[in-house]
């Protein structure tokens, strides 16, 4: 089960990051590869954090899922190193620990990013540059990340334009906050499926025949 968000996983990755990347100065340098394989490790964990498309991540790159994997990896390598080369519990132990936690965590982070201020439904990754010129950005009340923010009236009273703002906010759940641009306005099917008035019809035909 997935429930660990995103933004939480973000911070996560850059406090074991710097741990790593500190793990000699700590330990007292044994020398080889019980030192520069933590400490490598801990500078990658930093650096694709930074190309990660979450958000802490600066240049968005690197796909959540993608990330997770490289999580879970290099916390099997850290746990391999602990126990080939950690010649004494305060050595291994501590990369045992480290190791478990990344791959525990990348099983239980969400793969979709967390919600701006005020959101309860999940929502796609963080915009990227592409999809930013893709879609375009909600007019009216937005979150921070420009995805439509409008109210629910509570006594259910809407006009068609504030009942599709409502649904595109996602407020109704129908679908996740995204400015969702349709062909034909919300309504219209409901128009065109009304009775006929075969009365009026009948005499349009015999005014026309006429």
């Amino acid at each position: 089960m997935r429930f660990l968000p995103t933004r939480i996983h973000a911070v996560l990755d850059y406090v074991l990051g710097v741990v790593l990347a500190l793990f000699p100065f700590v330990s007292g340098f044994q020398g080889g590869v019980i030192d520069w394989g933590p400490m490598l490790l801990g500078h990658g964990l930093i650096l694709y954090s930074l190309f990660t498309n979450y958000e802490l991540g600066v240049l968005n790159f690197i796909p959540i899922k993608l990330h997770l994997l490289l999580d879970a990896a290099g916390g099997a390598i850290l746990i391999g190193l602990a126990a080939v080369y950690g010649s004494s519990p305060a050595l291994w132990l501590p990369l045992m620990v480290i190791g478990a936690l990344e791959i525990a965590s990348s099983l239980v982070t969400r793969t979709v990013t967390s919600d701006g201020p005020g959101l309860d439904s999940p929502s796609i990754l963080t915009s990227t540059r592409r999809s930013k010129v893709t879609m375009p950005v909600a007019v009216g009340p937005h979150t921070a990340d420009g995805r439509p923010d409008y109210p629910v009236h509570p006594d259910g009273v809407q006009t068609q334009d504030e009942l599709r703002a409502a649904i595109d906010s996602g407020k109704t759940g129908d679908k996740i906050a995204m400015t969702d641009p349709a062909t034909a306005p919300l309504g219209t099917d409901d128009e065109a499926s009304d009775l006929h008035d075969e009365k009026g019809l009948a005499t349009a035909r015999q005014a026309g025949s006429k």
